[in-house]
């Protein structure tokens, strides 16, 4: 399953915005805020590649997957020379709680920052970043457990530093922490840019972010292999590693030299 989430920022206002949900194949378009200028909508949407907490099918049957997303956490990076500082995190009480341990399609909900210090001429970063914790209770007042991705990275307010550098920020497994988390936990991230006048002018609505599944891992789908090997019947298929897993990986797709694009890696 390749779980997506999309974001679009809701900038400057104090108040929550509707909440809206959509299927996977018709989703329909957000309504705007009469205050649109300062507008961002955000959109967990689910689709599928491989997954560990959801069936891995055959590629060929296009089979959808679904994402667990239970908590999102808005980070706002201030661009300085070559690089972004962390300047804002928030918590932006992501409010499609219900069904969402069991798997859910296509989610999106408004948001507007709390941060209002936006320069005129400056770049900012909108990352974001879905975590699958479990909860007690109900949607409307949910107690989390600080399970699956927050047990493995920490929780979403101390993930990201004010202060640091993008370029430093990485997901770390955390100290004492099962390296089974890892493969058992769903964490998603993005981002865009925009300036000031972008976040005014409608252009931060009409550019979603879009939030792919993060992962330290390798998934693999085999076909046609033999029955027999040499008169042998094969019992299982093992994949070995040259290198330990990785426990950490950065907060968004480093491209390798050649790729400008992380659809294509």
């Amino acid at each position: 399953m390749k779980n997506i989430i999309k974001i679009r920022h809701l900038i400057y206002g104090l108040a929550a915005m509707l909440v809206y949900g959509c299927s996977e194949n018709d989703t329909p378009p957000l309504e705007e805020p009469s205050d649109s200028r300062y507008s961002i909508a955000i959109t967990v949407k689910n689709n599928s590649l491989a997954s560990t907490r959801t069936a891995v099918v055959d590629p060929g049957e296009d089979i959808y997957g679904k994402q667990h997303a239970t908590r999102v956490q808005l980070y706002i990076y201030k661009q300085e020379n070559e690089d972004y500082t962390c300047v804002a995190s928030e918590d932006i009480s992501w409010k499609h709680l219900d069904g969402a341990m069991t798997g859910l399609d296509t989610r999106q909900q408004g948001y507007r920052t709390k941060y209002q210090d936006y320069e005129d001429g400056t770049q900012y970063m909108f990352l974001a970043v879905g975590f699958d914790d479990t909860f007690t209770g109900t949607s409307d007042s949910p107690t989390f457990q600080n399970a699956n991705s927050v047990a493995a990275y920490g929780n979403p307010g101390s993930v990201a530093t004010i202060g640091k550098k993008l370029s430093e920020e990485h997901f770390k497994l955390q100290n004492g922490a099962n390296i089974n988390l890892i493969a058992q936990s769903e964490l998603f991230a993005g981002s865009e840019t925009f300036t000031k006048q972008q976040l005014k002018d409608g252009t931060a609505l009409s550019r979603p972010i879009i939030l792919y599944r993060r992962v330290a891992g390798v998934m693999g789908y085999f076909k046609k292999l033999p029955a027999e090997i040499e008169g042998t019947k094969v019992a299982y298929v093992k994949l070995r590693l040259y290198t330990p897993q990785n426990k950490e990986i950065w907060f968004l797709p480093q491209m390798p030299i050649g790729y400008d694009s992380p659809d294509i890696v």
